[in-house]
């Protein structure tokens, strides 16, 4: 029989795997929606923290500290994350020196 503990750590690696597979399709939408190419690496100093390989992976980075920072980010429709993500991208060029 499995102890509480057990289950309770089971139960939270089953939450972060689904928190992940929601992470990867919505970075996969939004990859195709904005016809971003994911092994460029244009993005990554405006998504990432500067050290992920592409595009890709700095998405990933910026939906992960997106849904950290806003409790209610894994519930927004994929229209409304495409619109943050858009804001972030004009503020970040915002800020872009000439």
């Amino acid at each position: 029989m499995m102890t509480q503990s057990a289950n309770i750590l089971t139960q939270s690696m089953f939450a972060l795997k689904i928190k992940q597979t929601r992470l990867n399709n919505v970075k996969e939408y939004l990859l195709n929606a904005l016809q971003i190419s994911p092994q460029r690496k244009g993005l990554v100093m405006l998504l990432g923290q500067g050290t992920e390989k592409n595009n890709a992976e700095a998405l990933y980075c910026w939906l992960e500290c997106q849904s950290k920072i806003d409790p209610d980010f894994s519930t927004l429709s994929l229209g409304d994350i495409e619109g943050r993500l858009l804001r972030h991208l004009e503020r970040g060029m915002d800020q872009w020196p000439d």
